[in-house]
C-alpha cells in the first residue's frame, strides 16, 4: 500500500489496531527505459478533460509538430512496458489514488514524469523527482511538458540524469525483491506468537453490509 494509505488506515482504525505497510512492487526488468525517442505517452482514461486541454495547447504552441504522442490504451503489460520505455515524457493523470501506479511505472522505464498526483502519487513524484502539477492547471502542465520537452532537446545530460534517479527511487522502493522482503516480515509478525492477527478460536463475523442499512 503506499504511504497516503497508511496513514488513512491509522486515522480510521483504534489505536491498538496493527497496521502492516507493502509497498507496491514494481517489475523493473519489465519498465525499463529503451532507446528513448521525441514521444509524450499519457493514458487517456483518466483526467481525459484536462489531458486533451493539455495536448491541444501543446498543438497550438507547434511542439508536437515533431514530437509523437503515443496513447496508452488497450494495451497489454508488454505492450505498457515497451511504450513507457520509449517516451520521453510521461503525462500523468493520476486522481483520487491510492498509490498512481503508471506514474511510478513511467519512472522506471527512465521517462519524465509531468502531471497530477491524485495525492497517492505524491510519495514518489516529490523531492524533483517529477514535475508536479496542481490539479487542474492545465496551463502549467503545458508549460512543464515544453521544459521538458527543451531539456530533453537541448541537455540530454541532465534529463538523463534526472531520469536514472527517479528510476533508482523506484527501485530501491517498490523493486519486487523488496516487496517480498517487506511481505516476508510482514507475515513474520502476523504469526509471532502472541500476534493480535492469530484467532485460534471460532469466530463470527458480520459482513460489513450488515451496518449499512436496507439496499434499495
Amino acid at each position: 500500500m503506499s504511504s497516503a494509505l497508511e496513514g488513512l488506515l491509522g486515522d480510521i482504525t483504534p489505536a491498538d489496531f496493527p497496521v502492516h505497510r507493502v509497498p507496491v512492487g514494481i517489475d523493473t526488468d519489465l519498465f525499463r527505459p529503451r532507446e528513448k525517442r521525441r514521444s509524450v505517452a499519457l493514458m487517456p482514461r483518466r483526467r481525459a478533460g484536462e489531458l486533451k486541454t493539455v495536448v491541444h495547447i501543446l498543438r497550438r504552441r507547434g511542439l508536437l509538430d515533431e514530437w509523437d504522442l503515443t496513447l496508452i490504451d488497450g494495451m497489454d503489460g508488454d505492450g505498457v512496458a515497451r511504450a513507457l520505455g520509449d517516451a520521453a515524457i510521461f503525462l500523468s493523470g493520476a486522481e483520487r489514488e491510492g498509490f498512481g501506479l503508471p506514474g511510478a511505472e513511467a519512472m522506471a522505464a527512465g521517462a519524465a514524469v509531468v502531471g497530477f498526483t491524485g495525492h497517492g502519487a505524491a510519495e514518489y513524484m516529490g523531492e524533483g523527482r517529477a514535475r508536479v502539477i496542481a490539479e487542474s492547471d492545465v496551463l502549467a502542465m503545458a508549460d512543464a511538458v515544453e521544459e521538458a520537452m527543451r531539456e530533453f532537446d537541448e541537455d540530454r545530460e541532465t534529463f538523463e540524469r534526472k531520469a536514472a534517479a527517479a528510476r533508482a527511487f523506484v527501485q530501491r522502493s517498490y523493486g519486487l525483491e523488496v516487496t517480498a522482503r517487506r511481505s516476508v516480515e510482514v507475515f513474520a509478525q502476523l504469526q509471532a506468537p502472541g500476534s493480535p492477527a492469530l484467532v485460534r478460536d471460532a469466530t463470527e463475523v458480520e459482513h460489513y453490509s450488515a451496518h449499512g442499512g436496507p439496499s434499495s
